[in-house]
């Protein structure tokens, strides 16, 4: 997870597992709308600065573990650099932190702030691949 300025180790660790998954890559604010414009379906992903919201290496744990279920279609995955976040922030809409962006062909189709229950983060990806997951058992 480059320019991680206060970003902690756990954060850090997450983030080069889900880095090592293909369709997996950081964006920044010069490319996040080449990011979003793919065909498919994606997920942009913006921690925050984890000593001041420390939910975010639990979301990062769950986006792991949405891409990582068996029999699940190919997403791929955005993670901002830190340095970018802001600008990010603004030109998606997003308010709070951490926060998934789920996105497809071009647009955002849902924004999940804050650390939630699992069956939330089930739902807005099965919502996003157009698939029943929220039916799958964790």
């Amino acid at each position: 997870y480059p320019d991680t300025g206060t970003v902690g180790i756990p954060l850090k660790k997450v983030c080069d597992s889900l880095l090592a998954f293909p369709g997996c890559e950081t964006v920044t604010a010069a490319d996040i709308d080449e990011f979003i414009g793919r065909d498919g379906p994606g997920i942009v992903f913006l921690p925050g600065d984890t000593e001041q919201r420390p939910e975010g290496e639990d979301v990062a744990v769950v986006l792991r573990e949405l891409v990582r279920r068996p029999g699940g279609a190919p997403v791929r995955i955005g993670i901002v650099a830190r340095r970018d976040e802001l600008k990010v922030m603004a030109r998606l809409g997003v308010v709070m932190l951490p926060a998934l962006v789920l996105v497809r062909d071009g647009a955002v189709q849902e924004i999940v702030a804050r650390m939630r229950e699992w069956p939330v983060y089930q739902q807005v990806f099965g919502r996003l691949l157009g698939t029943d997951r929220a039916a799958a058992q964790a």
